[in-house]
């Protein structure tokens, strides 16, 4: 059975558009989502890194087992999102996500998600600080599906992976799809 993020609701966080949005000439814009398995305890988390133009510059997916619950399989997305934003050594990038309870603990003070995953925020936040430019935006999920198809390939593939380039069909036709409908913010 797959569970998603439930979410609390606060307009602070809402963005109105259901289209990703693209960024400034001179960011970037790191997209995460995590698929659950409740049966399995699997966890797929994807990744997907797009400029301004809305080129994809990599995806990455990651398969872990022992997972919780959603939010904390959408807080292993945003750890995941950050270590990758370090390895390239990324400026002026926005992470975009769909559990708002994450995004909203993350971005301010009164933590929504579960108290098991507390910590977890605890760690991005700290983890975030370390970085000298960056937004936390959440996103409906139609905004983040590209994300949502790898997330769900990695946790039924049961396979992690890397695409800097030669990316598989599968994810340029979800990629080629979002960018029909791509909005300038």
């Amino acid at each position: 059975m797959l569970k998603y993020c439930s979410v609390h609701h606060d307009q602070r966080t809402i963005q109105k558009d259901e289209h990703w949005l693209l960024p400034d000439s001179e960011y970037l814009k790191l997209n995460m989502d995590a698929s659950f398995d409740s049966d399995s305890s699997y966890v797929g988390v994807g990744l997907i890194l797009k400029n301004s133009t809305g080129s994809c510059e990599g995806i990455i997916g990651r398969l872990f087992h022992g997972g919780i619950d959603p939010e904390h399989a959408e807080c292993l997305a945003f750890k995941e999102a950050i270590q990758w934003e370090k390895e390239k050594g990324l400026k002026k990038v926005t992470f975009e996500g769909d559990c708002l309870n994450v995004i909203n603990s993350v971005k301010y003070a009164n933590s929504s998600v579960h108290w098991m995953n507390e910590g977890l925020v605890h760690e991005i936040r700290h983890l975030l600080s370390n970085i000298s430019w960056f937004n936390v935006n959440y996103v409906r999920r139609h905004a983040n599906n590209d994300a949502h198809v790898i997330a769900n390939e990695v946790r039924t593939g049961r396979q992690s992976f890397d695409y800097q380039c030669n990316i598989p069909e599968i994810f340029m036709k979800e990629i080629r799809k979002d960018n029909m409908s791509t909005v300038v913010s």
